[in-house]
C-alpha cells in the first residue's frame, strides 16, 4: 500500500491510494470515490481488489478543490461532500475525462447522476447546474472521449474497439441475467410457458445473509404482463445506439411485430427513430437526446385485462433455487 502523485492535463497534480497485489497482477482496478473523498471505506475497497489479484488505485478526486478530503458517513460528512461536490465545473469535468484518458481504460462510464427518492441528497437537495450547464457540461466531454476513440454505443457507456461490455449488452438487449445480493433484481424466461418473469431479493443484507436457503431470501417473483413487455423491451434496447432488430423484439418479448408497428412509425414520423438495412431500428440523435420521451410512446394503454401479472399459475413450472 502506498500513496502516490498523478498529474492530469493541466498540470493538477492527484494523490492516489495504490494497492498492489502479491504476484502478477490479474488487470487493474479504477476505485472512484463518491462525495467523500479517499477514506476508510474506498481504501478497503482497494484493498479488496488487490487480494483479490487486481493492481487497484484510487484517485483523489476531489484534490482539485481541496486536498486530503477524508470524509465520515455522517451528516456533517454528507454536507461537506455536497458542498464540494457543487464546486465542480464544466473545465473540471473535462479535467477529470482528460484524467480518466490518461489510464487508458477500455472503457468508460459517463453520466450525470439525479437525486433519488429517500436519499440524503432528496431530503436536502444542493444547488445544481442548470440545464444549458449541464447540457454543455456533456456534449463537452462526450466530444473529448469521440477524439480519444471511444465510441459511446450506450446512454452512459463508451469504449474503444471491440472492449463494449457483454454483460451490459446483454442487459439492454433485455436479455435474461440472475441477481445476485440483497436487493438484486433478475429477470428470465420461463421456459415451459414462455413468460418474462421478474424476480427482486430481500434488502437487507442482515435479512439475505440470515436466509436459510434461495427461496427465504426471494422477496418478489412476478410474470410481466403481455401489456407492459414493449415498454419494458424498448425502456432497455433505445438506450443503445444501434437499436435493436425486430426479430430480437420477437424473441425476447414473444409478441408479433404487427403489435407495435404503428407506434414505432409514430416514433419515425417524429423524428425519434429511424430504419437501417437488416430489419434493425435505432434512435436517431435526436431520439437520444429527448429518450425519455421516445420512451414514452410505448407506454402500455391501461384497460380491462385478465393478465394480472401473478406468478400463480407458474408455481408447477418454476423453480427458484
Amino acid at each position: 500500500m502506498s500513496t502516490l502523485q498523478l498529474r492530469a492535463a493541466d498540470g493538477t497534480t492527484l494523490s492516489a491510494y495504490l494497492v498492489k497485489p502479491e504476484g502478477t497482477p490479474r488487470g487493474a482496478v479504477v476505485v472512484i470515490q463518491e462525495i467523500f473523498g479517499v477514506n476508510s471505506h474506498i481504501r478497503r475497497v482497494a484493498e479488496q481488489y488487490a487480494a483479490e489479484g487486481y493492481l487497484a488505485i484510487a484517485p483523489a478526486m476531489f484534490d482539485r478543490l481541496q486536498k486530503g478530503v477524508d470524509l465520515g458517513y455522517d451528516s456533517a460528512g454528507m454536507q461537506a461532500g455536497i458542498e464540494l461536490m457543487m464546486k465542480a465545473s464544466n473545465e473540471g469535468a473535462l479535467a477529470d475525462v482528460e484524467r480518466a484518458l490518461a489510464l487508458g481504460p477500455a472503457h468508460v462510464s459517463h453520466y450525470q447522476l439525479t437525486l433519488e427518492p429517500g436519499t440524503a441528497f432528496e431530503r436536502r437537495p444542493p444547488p445544481l447546474p442548470d440545464d444549458d450547464t449541464a447540457w454543455a457540461m456533456q456534449v463537452a466531454c462526450q466530444a473529448r472521449l469521440a477524439e480519444a476513440g471511444y465510441r459511446q454505443y450506450e446512454v452512459s457507456a463508451y469504449a474503444t474497439a471491440g472492449r463494449e461490455c457483454l454483460h451490459n449488452l446483454n442487459y439492454w438487449r433485455f436479455g435474461d441475467y440472475v441477481g445476485i445480493g440483497a436487493g438484486a433484481h433478475g429477470k428470465f424466461t420461463d421456459v415451459a410457458s414462455g413468460r418474462v418473469l421478474r424476480t427482486a431479493l430481500v434488502r437487507q443484507p442482515g435479512r439475505y445473509l440470515a436466509a436459510a436457503g434461495p427461496a427465504d431470501r426471494l422477496q418478489e417473483l412476478r410474470s410481466v404482463p403481455d401489456a407492459d413487455l414493449p415498454f419494458e423491451f424498448f425502456l432497455n434496447a433505445l438506450r443503445l445506439v444501434d437499436g435493436f432488430a425486430v426479430a430480437d423484439f420477437e424473441a425476447r418479448t414473444g409478441l408479433p411485430w404487427a403489435g407495435i408497428a404503428s407506434r414505432v412509425q409514430m416514433a419515425e414520423a417524429r423524428g425519434l427513430l429511424r430504419s437501417v438495412p437488416g430489419g434493425r431500428w435505432l434512435p436517431t440523435a435526436l431520439g437520444r437526446r429527448f429518450l425519455n420521451d421516445l420512451q414514452a410512446e410505448f407506454l402500455p394503454e391501461r384497460g380491462p385485462s385478465t393478465d394480472s401479472g401473478t406468478v400463480q399459475a407458474l408455481a408447477s413450472t418454476t423453480e427458484i433455487g
